[in-house]
């Protein structure tokens, strides 16, 4: 989906899920599919993610897939392939927009509940070795005026 009118896009997803990686470095995953869109929210907190609730403003640290504790990526064209995915193109946010957490659950079975709100993502290459993110000119964007979500933790498989 490609936004050129500033408009909103659609994101509804109807499965959504989340995982907790437990040990000494934590590690939250949430996987929100709409179709062939998918949104992922990672948080690592020895990364300088989130550990509890708060609201972060996305700055140049967080939209780096290289550097971000919280991270969000959004894909397009998405096949499920076995046990993972093929997606076309891969989105991350603009600096701006803001992830709220307002509960991060500690083990399965608690709940993982927040939102995204003013977040535009665009086109990003990540280098598959150092994971630096380059924007694509004149790539896809997509608009997420908010979006919610409160989920059950699953343990890790």
């Amino acid at each position: 989906d490609t936004d050129t009118d500033g408009a909103s896009d659609v994101f509804a997803p109807d499965d959504i899920s989340a995982v907790l990686m437990t040990g000494d470095d934590p590690v939250w995953l949430l996987d929100a599919k709409d179709g062939q869109t998918w949104l992922s929210v990672e948080n690592y907190p020895s990364f300088g993610g989130a550990d509890g609730p708060e609201t972060r403003t996305l700055d140049a640290t967080e939209v780096d897939y290289a550097t971000c504790g919280v991270c969000v990526l959004l894909q397009t064209g998405c096949e499920p392939h076995g046990d993972h995915a093929h997606c076309e193109t891969t989105l991350m946010p603009e600096v701006g927009g803001e992830v709220t957490i307002d509960a991060l659950g500690a083990a399965a079975g608690d709940s993982w509940s927040g939102s995204l709100s003013g977040v535009r993502f665009v086109e990003v290459e990540i280098d598959g070795s150092t994971y630096a993110t380059t924007p694509v000119a004149g790539g896809a964007t997509f608009t997420l005026d908010a979006w919610s979500f409160d989920v059950v933790l699953e343990t890790a498989r």
